[in-house]
């Protein structure tokens, strides 16, 4: 670890463990115990945004990262030592369908905010925001989708088969699959599939998620959607589907992260 980094870190610790050592001084250690668990959830994600800082083109000053970093723990929820009220919905499903409950989480979380009662202006419902076309391709009721376990397992045979139908390789990072996943559960499937064509006659690569968001992005000029490798015509959204999967990618790691360090999530 380079001094510089060192150094952040150290500087972002400070009011971590000032906040901690006032909790321990006050002798009450369930609210101490809390207070650990925040601080911890804080330095992770600031050893995170420091590994970036120096990749900026203009370093930015302490106040202005530490700052990143509140806004960035700002996720952190109310439902004590659990990541959502449905964790044992997301655990179950998870465990029968081969997936990490974690992900369904992340994915639940961006979605919904973990609302399973939330409807779209495009139609999509629950807690992971299903279309009814989805209900229908599975044979399950549409009025089933309303159920937080029905659509929780919806999801997770949506993600199955949206990897079996992009024959990704088997070695792909984990960053790039999920990825790419994660843009066709948000996209669908034909738009990020005209992303990859595109990364290829470019000279891209469309097994890399980065690659794909980029061509994701340009399907909204007519020099892109127009050209003859492009099946499923314009995309306008390119940019909110590249910061959704952004995002569920972040929230993934979080969770993952969690695991390690014995907190909820594990």
């Amino acid at each position: 670890m380079s001094v510089k980094k060192q150094i952040l870190f150290f500087l972002l610790s400070l009011p971590i463990i000032f906040s901690v050592f006032i909790s321990f001084s006050k002798a009450h250690r369930d609210t101490a115990s809390a207070t650990v668990s925040d601080a911890t959830h804080n330095y992770v994600s600031a050893c995170r945004l420091a590994d970036n800082i120096f990749v900026c083109n203009e370093p930015r000053s302490y106040f202005e990262v530490f700052s990143s970093v509140e806004v960035h723990t700002a996720r952190r929820n109310n439902y004590g030592r659990r990541i959502s009220p449905y964790d044992d919905v997301f655990r179950s499903v998870a465990e029968r369908e081969g997936l990490d409950w974690r992900l369904l989480s992340a994915i639940a979380y961006h979605e919904s905010r973990f609302m399973p009662h939330v409807i779209s202006h495009s139609g999509a419902r629950g807690i992971m925001q299903i279309m009814p076309v989805v209900a229908r391709n599975f044979d399950v009721p549409v009025e089933s989708i309303t159920d937080t376990e029905t659509n929780v397992m919806l999801a997770a045979w949506l993600l199955k088969a949206i990897e079996n139908a992009m024959r990704l390789p088997a070695n792909l990072p984990d960053h790039d699959r999920i990825g790419i996943i994660v843009g066709c559960y948000n996209a669908g499937i034909g738009h990020i599939s005209d992303a990859r064509r595109l990364a290829r006659k470019y000279g891209r690569c469309a097994d890399t998620w980065r690659d794909v968001a980029h061509f994701l992005r340009l399907k909204s000029y007519p020099e892109y959607y127009c050209d003859e490798v492009v099946r499923s015509g314009a995309y306008a959204s390119g940019r909110q589907t590249s910061a959704f999967v952004r995002n569920v990618l972040e929230q993934y790691e979080d969770y993952r992260i969690l695991a390690y360090i014995g907190l909820p999530g594990g």
